[in-house]
């Protein structure tokens, strides 16, 4: 599988733009977990835990700042709209040169414009949803296991921006220095607090590496299509191509779709538009020559 771009390995570039951006989105998470554990009343949150019978967690999970961490969510927003942005005028460049005329790059044109609002509104979305449903979880396991209250809130702290699973991972591993009775209770804090902060930065790494990639392929997806609509690529000579990032880590899942293609503007076989294909993903997208199709 060649890449018809006059540079074979523009994919690389449009990777650059995700990976540039990358280390800022993470900072955006980080931040959006900070500050609400800043604003958050948390004597009000071990009162209200003192309280609590078991049923209505949900009023319980909302007592946290989570106006806080949905503020600082939007820009995430932004920062996906420049990485949109960014590999879409880069795109235009490589196709220009490619083709001979000028490709332009237009975000608001309906379809681009359309695409990147629901995009970043729905990644947004995604993440503040999770990080309330890993404190539902969290606040329910430690009421069956009467946790204290105060002790509960304390658990809180070190959970907030974490989703479900990193959150149980948490649970569990403080369950595990507990049970094995080496440790004070002031060393498995500690040891839990650091594990925290490791869990919530690995979470945030793995969003900002994710989106970022699903944002610049979509810069490339769109830029084409523009291309495409405007005549400059004949939809019956070029198509795109799911092209894997060939490595050790690679999954298993990717390399099976390498090479698979759909036409310009339109989608893979399972619905999406290009990259990511889960979480952490590195793949990309290309754009390639349509040959004959073998009739065996």
């Amino acid at each position: 599988m060649k890449p018809a771009t006059k540079d074979p390995n523009f994919y690389k570039k449009i990777r650059a733009i995700a990976d540039k951006s990358s280390p800022a989105l993470k900072k955006i998470i980080l931040d959006a977990a900070g500050a609400v554990d800043e604003k958050t009343a948390w004597n009000r949150i071990t009162a209200a835990l003192a309280e609590f019978d078991g049923y209505g967690v949900d009023p319980l999970v909302e007592q946290l700042a989570w106006d806080q961490f949905d503020a600082e969510l939007l820009r995430m927003i932004g920062l996906l709209f420049d990485v949109f942005g960014a590999a879409g005028v880069a795109t235009s460049a490589e196709l220009s040169t490619t083709f001979g005329a000028a490709v332009g790059w237009d975000i608001t044109y309906p379809n681009s414009l359309d695409w990147i609002k629901k995009f970043s509104a729905a990644r947004v979305k995604y993440v503040s949803s999770n990080s309330r449903e890993a404190i539902r979880g969290l606040i329910l396991d430690s009421f069956e296991n009467q946790v204290t209250p105060q002790q509960t809130a304390k658990l809180i702290r070190n959970h907030v921006g974490l989703d479900s699973r990193r959150s149980r991972a948490l649970i569990n591993y403080r369950r595990g220095l507990a049970d094995g009775g080496t440790y004070s209770p002031q060393q498995i804090d500690k040891l839990v607090g650091q594990y925290a902060k490791r869990l919530l930065k690995d979470r945030a790494e793995t969003i900002a590496r994710t989106e970022t990639i699903g944002a610049a392929n979509a810069g490339f997806y769109h830029d084409t299509l523009q291309a495409a609509d405007r005549g400059i690529i004949d939809r019956e000579k070029y198509e795109l191509a799911w092209l894997a990032s060939v490595e050790k880590r690679t999954c298993d899942r990717c390399l099976a779709i390498n090479g698979e293609t759909c036409p310009i503007g339109g989608t893979f076989p399972w619905g999406d538009i290009g990259p990511p294909l889960h979480p952490r993903c590195q793949c990309s997208i290309v754009l390639v020559k349509i040959y004959p199709r073998s009739s065996l």
